[in-house]
């Protein structure tokens, strides 16, 4: 992995990249348009410190007006989890240069989506009553 000062980190041969949390940003065509509840971003922080992050997030390189990269990565799928860092950030338990992987930059990471970090899942209808099938 190569980086400086005025460029994005970028993969060479292959390799893994670990992207500072510092440098990610919220995607602003995220499809999400319902915040993430504290509680939901607590479980997750909680959950990441047991577990750690079992989801890489899905990033793209933010672009400037002449569409030459910039320093930050905007996170596509996953700003759930970039909140829940950010939360263990401001607790004291990382620091907020901690190395984050995302996803391998190929065609597959379009097709990926976001699940459940832990064991906390919100949804926006709520819980679906069972229904049994009626017999004649």
């Amino acid at each position: 992995m190569t980086t400086t000062a005025n460029t994005a980190p970028v993969i060479e041969n292959g390799k893994e990249v670990f992207i500072p949390l510092n440098k990610l940003k919220k995607h602003p065509k995220n499809a999400r348009k319902t915040p993430h509840s504290e509680a939901s971003i607590e479980g997750k922080a909680a959950s990441i410190t047991a577990k750690g992050i079992l989801q890489d997030l899905v990033v793209e390189p933010e672009t400037n007006a002449e569409g030459e990269p910039t320093v930050f990565y905007l996170v596509s799928v996953g700003e759930g989890r970039r909140l829940a860092q950010l939360l263990r950030v401001k607790r004291k338990e990382i620091k907020k240069t901690e190395a984050i992987r995302p996803a391998r930059p190929d065609a597959s990471t379009s097709q990926q989506q976001s699940r459940p970090t832990g064991s906390t899942r919100q949804t926006s209808i709520g819980t679906m009553p069972r229904v049994q099938p009626s017999r004649p």
